[in-house]
């Protein structure tokens, strides 16, 4: 790993000397309780008070690019030299070398990760330790996520020993683990306290999922003391079937009676073949042991088959074995599978509920219309939505775009409104009424001046200090879970120092994520950074893709973070399958024996452009498809596709909320790259538009009125 160590320079007042330590490599995992946001859209700012050290009373303001521009390299041969003697100490520890251990740390008195020494001090002597003394450390190192960390060894160590007493002295119910809360019950009997550790037992006991073996002994004892009645026991086996813990479910039967346990067997046979509802009339919907179970698989079986489901709960309906209460609900659930499949029927106008009751059904049904092109049925539907959803941009621009298929002078004048305060807007609709209006898009790029003391103030406070050292020798988890506790309680003011300092060490997700908690949504230039240069250029010239499309991708897929990985599996800058990166170095002639690393960016970035470059080439150069292919894959996206609809319609239709979210999102991203690299490209550009229908419904002259409008919702 490359280390480069930055200073920032005399010309911001007060800050000559402070040095930040840059490693090449600095994106890292996260650890698995803190995972880092990798769409900043979707995070919301801390409100709480301020955490940072005050700034001074005259502080000097640079907007953030004069800030990080003020950044010099120069290099520090001091903290060079204790990084190594921080190795041997740590390394002589996990030896056994206490003599040389001790007289290491005494030479790095002042250095950042000395208390990482002394946590692997108390590590290796952990069976002696007392808990006052794991106490006193944690109280120490309060401002550290470490001493939590100690925390928590200790009680697996004490657990495994069975140590109750020193478990039930420093266990916390704030961050414990499955485990250490099935002991900690555990230890509470032993302790005396059988009714208290009953009563945990009971919580524990209503779990969907399996649980570890210390609660064994635990519910062991709760069903001797006849603390699992039928009725928790029914509880657990409804939680069980409807998340799908088949073998746990197949397991709780056996605390049911004989005739209850049947009836468990058939509901549960019903969950997996949902399909089976409307050929067993003894299934009641009124019958609250069944109630939720049926309701489950009922809404299974609408996602997979909605045409069927609705034929269920009709049979059900007419048969007088579904409650009122429940009635509407389950149409509700129904009616939105039927719509987001695309098999809207006449009979959904005969749903027995109110429309208005149910906003998400109303836009379900609204997003059909809008594929049918039926614009009357679109106005009706929109009008039917509360106040706060008809304020969404999307449903202003279907509005807009409903209006205008009236030629009442009316109508035309607000859809022009309409689109004139939309197109103001950074966001995908924003960008498509500026295209409707044949105006600019607007990028209102915006940077916030940043006081430098405030800067100093949080790069001179020890926790910047140690996540500094950290990235510099290479222990980047570490420095993730050291970041996110000194930034847990910041304020939006504070995390907007913070996305400076993270955009000067080229961290780049944690720049993007704090530009998200600062709400500082126009800060464009540390939000869309130009991330891996070098390897993004060349790759998308040998790809045949523009460079904006590929620094889109990465954006929205990971933010910049080499080992993001999906919950799928996808994995890197590009978040590619394994399967997919095989596919693409097997055709880059790229040799792998023991598997593609793909948490690499130099690689990840090799592969993901290549397999980017191919769906283009497949869907005609059209990124707007072949987004949505790198999305959902390209057999779904080739099933889905309609060139018969316009552009814009067929991007509403697209039936994975997911992937057209991802299609709209990445085009504006990729638009906002363009102009970064000094490209002016239209979001969706006319070659782009006219693989559709070439009726864009009806497109206006630009006009010199424009309406303000909140920027809520900007990318």
């Amino acid at each position: 790993m490359r280390i480069r160590i930055l200073c920032l320079s005399a010309d911001s007042k007060g800050l000559s000397g402070l040095c930040i330590f840059i490693a090449s490599s600095c994106l890292t995992l996260v650890d698995a309780g803190q995972a880092a946001a990798t769409t900043d859209e979707a995070l919301p700012p801390s409100t709480t008070a301020s955490a940072m050290v005050p700034a001074s009373s005259n502080p000097v303001s640079l907007n953030p690019q004069q800030m990080i521009n003020s950044i010099d390299p120069r290099d520090d041969s001091l903290l060079y030299k204790q990084r190594g003697l921080y190795q041997q100490a740590i390394s002589a520890i996990r030896m056994g070398s206490r003599r040389k251990a001790e007289q290491l740390k005494t030479a790095l008195l002042g250095y950042p990760l000395l208390p990482y020494i002394e946590l692997e001090q108390l590590r290796a002597r952990l069976r002696r330790v007392q808990p006052d003394t794991i106490q006193q450390f944690i109280n120490t190192h309060i401002d550290s996520p470490i001493g939590e960390q100690l925390r928590n060894q200790y009680l697996n160590q004490r657990m495994q020993r069975n140590r109750w007493q020193d478990f039930l002295a420093l266990y916390r119910k704030e961050s414990a683990t499955k485990e250490q809360r099935c002991y900690h019950a555990d230890a509470v009997w032993q302790s005396g306290q059988q009714q208290q550790a009953n009563e945990l037992a009971r919580l524990l006991w209503l779990n969907q999922t399996s649980m570890p073996e210390q609660c064994d002994p635990v519910f062991h004892r709760l069903r001797k003391a006849g603390g699992i009645n039928q009725q928790l026991a029914w509880q657990r086996f409804e939680l069980a079937v409807i998340a799908g813990e088949n073998q746990l479910a197949r397991y709780l039967v056996r605390y049911l009676k004989p005739k209850t346990a049947r009836k468990a067997q058939q509901l549960h046979e019903l969950y997996r073949n949902p399909g089976r509802l409307n050929k067993h009339s003894q299934h009641d919907f009124r019958d609250p042991k069944q109630q939720k179970i049926l309701s489950a698989s009922l809404t299974k079986l609408a996602k997979i088959k909605p045409e069927t489901a609705f034929k269920a709960l009709d049979t059900y309906r007419q048969q007088d074995r579904l409650p009122q209460a429940l009635l509407a609900e389950l149409y509700a659930q129904v009616g939105l599978y039927l719509a987001h499949s695309g098999k809207m029927t006449d009979s959904l106008d005969q749903f027995p509920l109110e429309l208005r009751d149910y906003p998400k059904l109303i836009e379900a049904r609204a997003r059909f219309s809008i594929q049918q092109q039926d614009w009357s049925a679109t106005l009706i539907l929109l009008n039917l939505l509360p106040k706060e959803s008809k304020r969404k941009p999307v449903w202003q621009y279907w509005r807009a775009v409903s209006l205008l298929s009236n030629n009442e002078p009316a109508e035309q004048a607000a859809a022009r409104s309409i689109l004139n305060a939309l197109s103001l807007q950074r966001d995908f609709y924003g960008y498509l009424a500026a295209a409707r209006l044949n105006k600019p898009q607007q990028l209102q790029a915006q940077m916030q001046p940043v006081s430098s003391d405030s800067v100093e103030n949080l790069l001179a406070t020890p926790a910047t200090g140690r996540i500094r050292e950290l990235i510099a020798l290479g222990e980047t988890i570490q420095a993730r879970r050291e970041w996110f506790h000194l930034t847990r309680d910041f304020s939006t003011r504070e995390h907007q120092v913070t996305a400076i300092i993270a955009r000067s060490w080229h961290w780049h997700d944690m720049a993007i994520r704090a530009y998200a908690q600062a709400r500082a949504w126009n800060e464009v230039e540390g939000r869309f950074p130009l991330a891996y240069p070098e390897h993004f250029s060349s790759n998308a010239l040998l790809s045949g893709i523009p460079l904006s499309l590929s620094l889109a991708v990465a954006r929205k897929e990971s933010a910049f973070w080499p080992q993001a990985r999906s919950p799928v599996g996808a994995q890197g800058l590009m978040q590619l399958m394994p399967e997919t990166g095989k596919l693409a170095a097997k055709n880059l002639g790229i040799m792998f024996e023991k598997g593609l690393d793909l948490t690499d960016p130099v690689i990840n970035i090799r592969l993901g452009s290549w397999y980017l470059g191919r769906l283009i080439r497949r869907f005609d150069h059209n990124r707007v498809i072949a987004l949505a292919a790198y999305n959902a894959g390209p057999t779904r996206v080739s099933k889905w596709l309609n060139r018969a609809l316009p552009v814009d319609v067929w991007i509403e239709s697209i039936p994975y909320r997911e992937t057209r979210d991802y299609v709209q999102t990445t085009l504006v991203y990729a638009s906002i790259y363009a102009d970064r690299l000094g490209q002016k490209q239209a979001m969706i550009t006319p070659s782009e538009r006219a693989h559709f229908s070439p009726d864009w419904s009806v497109s206006l002259s630009a006009t010199p009125e424009s309406e303000a409008v909140s920027s809520s919702g900007q990318l």
